[in-house]
């Protein structure tokens, strides 16, 4: 059943049963019965029909007698085989032509019952139209819904893609993944293409709570659809390595088939690899066919790699108009790489008039989604004090983290620093040294200072403790000598 022809409007309606009066059993009884005689008897000598004479007439090229038959077993006998085959005939146009209401009027009771052919084929008229009968989507879910509890792998998937895509009967994401999770993981017919549309749900968030590990997980079951969009996405997630490890030789892998089949997205994520060295040989000159087809797409991490190209003149002299629109382009999409660009032509008015200031925080923006750039360029304006008041807490860290990523003007400043540094250190061990030496200086003089100071404190209370004993002895003499007297 063809999944696309389930976006379309449905409505009921019913083919008339065929004439019973045509039918020879049907009046044969009654006449024989007028007559006096016995219809059992009667029809007993009859060559009553059967599926068999039926499907051989019907092989035999006798269609209009094999179809009488299968009529007659559906009318005396309600014979469902004979009324299944019957719809089958007329919906597929075999040795008739198509006739997709006496498809419905003969199926539909055998889907009532149960039977999982008839029930697929009853949902795809209603679903569809045509042929007399108006579209009716709530049959047609009906149906479908009776095929999908029988365990039938594709009508879950119709049925999870009619509910994610919420055009028919509204959205309901729950009953999506139910559906498509029950079809990708079947256990007998797994169907890839719902295995491809989670993978995509679950890589997007879309509908679901977003999930690297189950979108790798269900989109590696759909690599045998040959579709280019799972390729790409499974390039992007091994690329990105989020919850799953990054592996670009795999990634590189992804992409070159999903390029191979035309995606322009997939050829501009080999540019980018190519750009970075990634999983390959970096190289800048077979890296700018494939950005600028990316710029063109209008991503945004290939246009500010564009940028940074054209400024680093690898197609001759630097074009900064063009830089300047790849890379506001790139910073307008928040492209941490477009903004450190952008930033570093504001502050030294490369294609665009000069303004720090507003150099200055594009750079800061792009620093804290760790572009490497805005961290190295950032790092020695602080250092520097160029365009922004020096300071070296700020600069050391962004030079750092710049450096572990291989940046090497980044490296170069903070080898430098570390030499200046250990010379300040060395200075300012000898400058405190010094200063302890002279403050042990000046604590020995002041400790002398107080011990001459007590000696004469004590030698003045000696000589004041001699004078009052020689004054106490002069008193007492004096005493005994008026007493004396």
């Amino acid at each position: 059943m063809d999944t696309t022809t389930y976006k379309k409007r449905i409505v009921t309606t019913r083919a008339p049963a065929p004439s019973l009066i045509r039918n020879p059993y049907f009046l044969l009884p009654i006449l024989v019965i007028m007559a006096g005689g016995s219809a059992l008897a009667v029809m007993a000598h009859l060559d009553r029909p059967s599926l068999t004479r039926a499907r051989e007439h019907l092989t035999g090229g006798n269609v209009a007698k094999g179809l009488a038959q299968l009529v007659q077993l559906v009318e005396l006998e309600d014979s469902l085989p004979a009324a299944k085959l019957l719809g089958e005939i007329y919906y597929h146009g075999r040795g008739v032509p198509p006739d997709l209401a006496a498809a419905l009027h003969y199926l539909e009771p055998v889907a009532m019952r149960g039977d999982l052919a008839a029930q697929k084929i009853v949902a795809a008229i209603y679903h569809d139209g045509g042929g007399g009968v108006e579209p009716n989507r709530i049959q047609a879910l009906v149906f479908l819904k009776k095929a999908a509890a029988q365990g039938d792998a594709a009508s879950q998937f119709l049925l999870g893609k009619i509910y994610h895509e919420g055009t028919e009967v509204g959205r309901k994401d729950d009953d999506a993944v139910q559906y498509l999770t029950a079809a990708a993981d079947h256990a007998v017919e797994p169907v890839p293409e719902a295995a491809a549309l989670l993978g995509r749900m679950y890589f997007h968030g879309d509908g679901v709570e977003r999930s690297p590990t189950l979108a790798l997980a269900y989109l590696e079951q759909a690599e045998g659809l040959e579709d280019p969009d799972v390729f790409r996405i499974l390039g992007k997630l091994y690329h990105d390595g989020s919850h799953i490890g990054r592996d670009y030789l795999r990634a590189a892998s992804y992409f070159t088939q999903a390029a191979a089949l035309g995606d322009r997205e997939a050829e501009a994520m080999l540019g980018i690899m190519r750009y970075h060295g990634q999983g390959m040989d970096q190289d800048f000159e077979t890296a700018l066919p494939a950005l600028r087809t990316g710029a063109s797409l209008g991503l945004p991490a290939c246009q500010a790699l564009l940028a940074a190209l054209i400024l680093e003149g690898a197609e001759g002299p630097p074009d900064f108009d063009t830089a300047r629109d790849l890379a506001h382009a790139a910073a307008g999409a928040g492209d941490p790489l477009g903004l450190a660009l952008l930033g570093r032509m504001y502050c030294y008015g490369l294609g665009v008039a000069a303004d720090p200031g507003t150099g200055v925080r594009l750079l800061e923006r792009a620093a804290d989604a760790e572009a490497v750039p805005a961290l190295a360029l950032l790092g020695r304006l602080y250092y520097s004090g160029e365009f922004v008041a020096k300071n070296r807490d700020l600069a050391l860290p962004l030079l750092r983290k710049a450096a572990e990523a291989g940046e090497e003007t980044s490296r170069s400043i903070l080898e430098n620093h570390r030499v200046v540094e250990a010379q300040e250190e060395r200075e300012r061990r000898a400058e405190f040294a010094r200063q302890e030496k002279a403050a042990r200086e000046e604590e020995e003089r002041e400790q002398l200072a107080v011990e001459v100071r007590l000696r004469r404190e004590q030698e003045l209370r000696a000589r004041e403790e001699a004078l009052e004993r020689h004054r106490r002895a002069f008193e007492s003499r004096r005493m005994e000598l008026q007493n004396g007297n």
